[in-house]
Protein backbone atom coordinates (compact mmCIF):
# COMPACT_ATOMS: atom_id res chain seq x y z
CA UNK A 1 0.00 0.00 0.00
CA UNK A 2 2.79 2.45 0.92
CA UNK A 3 4.53 1.67 -2.34
CA UNK A 4 1.41 2.67 -4.33
CA UNK A 5 0.97 5.84 -2.27
CA UNK A 6 4.61 6.84 -2.83
CA UNK A 7 4.32 6.24 -6.58
CA UNK A 8 1.15 8.33 -6.70
CA UNK A 9 2.87 11.19 -4.84
CA UNK A 10 5.89 11.10 -7.18
CA UNK A 11 3.60 11.13 -10.23
CA UNK A 12 1.66 14.05 -8.76
CA UNK A 13 4.83 16.07 -8.11
CA UNK A 14 6.16 15.30 -11.60
CA UNK A 15 2.87 16.33 -13.20
CA UNK A 16 2.86 19.63 -11.32
CA UNK A 17 6.18 20.55 -12.91
CA UNK A 18 5.03 20.13 -16.52
CA UNK A 19 5.19 23.47 -18.29
CA UNK A 20 1.97 24.61 -19.93
CA UNK A 21 3.59 24.76 -23.36
CA UNK A 22 4.71 21.12 -22.97
CA UNK A 23 1.28 19.83 -21.98
CA UNK A 24 -0.48 17.97 -24.78
CA UNK A 25 -3.61 19.66 -26.13
CA UNK A 26 -6.36 18.35 -28.32
CA UNK A 27 -6.48 19.75 -31.85
CA UNK A 28 -10.26 20.34 -31.54
CA UNK A 29 -12.52 21.87 -28.92
CA UNK A 30 -16.20 20.91 -29.18
CA UNK A 31 -19.14 22.74 -27.60
CA UNK A 32 -22.81 21.85 -27.92
CA UNK A 33 -25.89 24.03 -27.54
CA UNK A 34 -27.58 21.42 -25.32
CA UNK A 35 -25.92 19.66 -22.39
CA UNK A 36 -27.35 16.27 -23.34
CA UNK A 37 -25.81 16.35 -26.83
CA UNK A 38 -22.35 14.90 -27.37
CA UNK A 39 -19.93 15.91 -30.10
CA UNK A 40 -16.47 14.37 -30.33
CA UNK A 41 -13.73 14.50 -32.92
CA UNK A 42 -11.26 11.72 -33.60
CA UNK A 43 -8.61 11.40 -36.25
CA UNK A 44 -9.11 8.34 -38.45
CA UNK A 45 -6.90 7.63 -41.47
CA UNK A 46 -5.83 11.30 -41.61
CA UNK A 47 -9.41 12.62 -41.50
CA UNK A 48 -11.24 14.34 -38.67
CA UNK A 49 -14.40 12.39 -37.83
CA UNK A 50 -16.95 14.58 -36.06
CA UNK A 51 -19.38 12.29 -34.24
CA UNK A 52 -22.71 13.80 -33.20
CA UNK A 53 -25.09 12.13 -30.75
CA UNK A 54 -28.25 14.11 -29.97
CA UNK A 55 -30.97 12.42 -27.89
CA UNK A 56 -33.53 15.13 -28.69
CA UNK A 57 -32.62 15.12 -32.38
CA UNK A 58 -32.38 18.91 -32.58
CA UNK A 59 -29.21 20.79 -31.74
CA UNK A 60 -26.05 22.51 -32.74
CA UNK A 61 -22.37 22.59 -31.95
CA UNK A 62 -19.12 24.32 -32.68
CA UNK A 63 -15.87 22.56 -33.45
CA UNK A 64 -12.90 24.87 -32.93
CA UNK A 65 -9.55 24.04 -34.46
CA UNK A 66 -6.94 24.53 -31.72
CA UNK A 67 -3.80 23.91 -33.76
CA UNK A 68 -2.63 22.89 -37.20
CA UNK A 69 -4.53 22.88 -40.50
CA UNK A 70 -7.97 21.33 -41.02
CA UNK A 71 -7.71 17.76 -42.25
CA UNK A 72 -10.37 16.26 -44.49
CA UNK A 73 -13.47 16.34 -42.28
CA UNK A 74 -16.45 13.99 -42.07
CA UNK A 75 -19.56 14.59 -39.93
CA UNK A 76 -21.39 11.52 -38.62
CA UNK A 77 -24.86 12.25 -37.27
CA UNK A 78 -26.30 9.47 -35.14
CA UNK A 79 -29.92 10.48 -35.71
CA UNK A 80 -33.12 8.78 -36.90
CA UNK A 81 -33.78 11.42 -39.56
CA UNK A 82 -32.13 14.46 -41.09
CA UNK A 83 -34.67 17.03 -42.22
CA UNK A 84 -32.15 19.85 -41.78
CA UNK A 85 -28.38 20.04 -41.60
CA UNK A 86 -25.95 22.92 -41.91
CA UNK A 87 -22.22 23.37 -41.55
CA UNK A 88 -20.79 26.89 -41.63
CA UNK A 89 -17.09 27.73 -41.71
CA UNK A 90 -15.59 31.04 -42.74
CA UNK A 91 -17.65 32.46 -45.58
CA UNK A 92 -19.10 29.13 -46.76
CA UNK A 93 -22.25 27.24 -45.78
CA UNK A 94 -23.19 23.66 -46.55
CA UNK A 95 -26.90 22.95 -46.10
CA UNK A 96 -28.98 19.88 -46.76
CA UNK A 97 -31.62 17.36 -45.82
CA UNK A 98 -32.90 13.83 -46.26
CA UNK A 99 -36.68 13.77 -46.50
CA UNK A 100 -38.41 11.40 -44.07
CA UNK A 101 -41.00 10.65 -46.79
CA UNK A 102 -41.29 10.47 -50.58
CA UNK A 103 -38.47 8.02 -51.08
CA UNK A 104 -36.03 9.85 -48.78
CA UNK A 105 -34.85 12.32 -51.41
CA UNK A 106 -31.79 14.26 -50.32
CA UNK A 107 -30.05 17.47 -51.24
CA UNK A 108 -26.84 19.26 -50.26
CA UNK A 109 -26.00 22.75 -51.43
CA UNK A 110 -23.09 25.09 -50.90
CA UNK A 111 -23.35 28.86 -50.67
CA UNK A 112 -20.86 31.65 -50.11
CA UNK A 113 -21.40 34.81 -48.09
CA UNK A 114 -21.78 37.81 -50.38
CA UNK A 115 -22.59 35.64 -53.41
CA UNK A 116 -26.04 35.14 -54.91
CA UNK A 117 -27.53 31.66 -55.04
CA UNK A 118 -26.23 28.27 -54.14
CA UNK A 119 -24.63 25.41 -56.00
CA UNK A 120 -24.50 21.66 -55.66
CA UNK A 121 -22.07 20.70 -52.92
CA UNK A 122 -20.14 18.01 -54.79
CA UNK A 123 -20.72 15.56 -51.93
CA UNK A 124 -23.60 13.40 -50.76
CA UNK A 125 -25.26 12.30 -47.56
CA UNK A 126 -24.48 8.65 -47.00
CA UNK A 127 -26.46 6.36 -44.69
CA UNK A 128 -24.97 3.52 -42.64
CA UNK A 129 -26.31 0.84 -40.32
CA UNK A 130 -24.98 0.11 -36.83
CA UNK A 131 -22.17 -2.05 -38.27
CA UNK A 132 -20.96 0.67 -40.66
CA UNK A 133 -22.48 -0.99 -43.72
CA UNK A 134 -24.25 1.22 -46.31
CA UNK A 135 -28.01 1.40 -45.83
CA UNK A 136 -30.86 2.86 -47.88
CA UNK A 137 -33.40 5.49 -46.80
CA UNK A 138 -33.12 6.47 -43.15
CA UNK A 139 -30.60 4.83 -40.80
CA UNK A 140 -31.80 1.77 -38.91
CA UNK A 141 -31.42 1.86 -35.10
CA UNK A 142 -27.78 2.50 -34.21
CA UNK A 143 -26.98 3.78 -37.70
CA UNK A 144 -25.95 7.23 -38.86
CA UNK A 145 -25.81 9.79 -41.64
CA UNK A 146 -22.34 10.66 -42.92
CA UNK A 147 -21.34 13.82 -44.77
CA UNK A 148 -17.83 14.40 -46.08
CA UNK A 149 -17.39 18.18 -45.93
CA UNK A 150 -16.25 19.67 -49.25
CA UNK A 151 -12.72 21.13 -49.18
CA UNK A 152 -13.99 24.58 -50.11
CA UNK A 153 -15.94 24.74 -46.82
CA UNK A 154 -12.68 24.81 -44.85
CA UNK A 155 -10.85 26.95 -47.40
CA UNK A 156 -8.76 29.65 -45.78
CA UNK A 157 -8.40 27.53 -42.62
CA UNK A 158 -11.23 29.05 -40.51
CA UNK A 159 -10.81 28.19 -36.85
CA UNK A 160 -14.51 27.54 -36.21
CA UNK A 161 -16.93 25.06 -37.76
CA UNK A 162 -20.59 25.49 -36.74
CA UNK A 163 -22.96 22.61 -37.32
CA UNK A 164 -26.71 22.36 -36.72
CA UNK A 165 -29.20 19.55 -37.19
CA UNK A 166 -32.87 18.62 -36.97
CA UNK A 167 -33.89 14.99 -37.19
CA UNK A 168 -37.62 15.56 -37.82
CA UNK A 169 -39.63 18.76 -37.88
CA UNK A 170 -42.22 18.62 -35.11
Amino acid sequence: MWKHLALAMIASIAASHVRAEDAPTEPFLCKTTKPEDRVTVKLENGAAIVDVVSPSGIGGATVELQKGPWPATVVRLHLKGLESFSAVAGKHKLAGYVLSHSGNAQRLTLSEEGQEGEREAGTTIRVFDDRGKPAAGLPPPGGCFEIALPKVLLEGQPKLLRIAWVDFYR
